[in-house]
């Protein structure tokens, strides 16, 4: 009752027009001043509207073995809240300080996107910079695999005593990425549960997904 939700609405430099978001708890009270009659408002607000850079933070461990396969652990920045997406930011510096005394067979980037509410549009930026992160390799045979082996999409990791991957796809069901993460919660006696389309979830995972990448939200 308590949570507020993110939401947005177009930028209109003639109306300005402006939103407030509001709690299930707190629209009680507006709600229930209505229920008398016609009630005024005063809102006092400060903006600034102006282009800027896209900048994506990327950590990049090179691989022992296969340095030319790659896996990603994402994580994103533009929200304010502990659980989304702060405990995942935390998440992403315990692996990076991890790698760094016990280096990965294969080659893991960390990256920390911006805009995941707006389309990942961070993330898509992220991908069209970098095109090698997922497609097969110069001269590979047809339908032969990326060197990107997988993506965890990182998102609301700050509560709960289990494991969930989300927006599995059917094909993904017996990647290897989605096996190594149920294999790492049955050894430690975590339950790990895989599904499908959460309602209500996004991540910075779903660009990696539509080009064709074992990709999927890990919270």
């Amino acid at each position: 009752r308590n949570a507020i939700s993110f939401g947005s609405i177009p930028n209109d430099s003639i109306a300005r027009s402006f939103g407030l978001r509001l709690s299930t708890a707190a629209r009680e009270t507006p709600k229930t001043a209505l229920g008398t009659g016609r009630v005024r408002v005063k809102v006092l607000t400060q903006t600034r509207v102006y282009a800027a850079e896209e900048l994506t933070l990327v950590a990049e461990v090179r691989g022992a073995t296969h340095p030319n396969e790659r896996f990603v652990f994402s994580a994103h920045v533009q929200e304010p809240g502990a659980n989304d997406n702060a405990s995942s930011m935390a998440v992403c510096l315990a692996l990076a300080r991890r790698l760094r005394e016990r280096p990965p067979l294969m080659r893991v980037l960390l990256p920390v996107f911006d805009h995941e509410e707006l389309f990942q549009k961070g993330a898509e930026a992220f991908l069209k910079r970098r095109p090698e992160l997922w497609a097969p390799p110069p001269g590979a045979e047809p339908g032969a695999p990326a060197v990107l082996a997988g993506v965890y999409g990182l998102e609301l990791c700050g509560m709960g005593d289990a494991v969930g991957a989300w927006e599995v796809r059917p094909e993904h069901e017996e990647s290897p990425a989605l096996g190594a993460l149920a294999g790492a919660c049955r050894r430690r006696g975590i339950h790990f549960h895989a599904r499908g389309r959460v309602l209500g979830l996004t991540g910075d995972h779903r660009p990696f997904a539509r080009r064709g990448v074992a990709a999927f939200g890990v919270t």
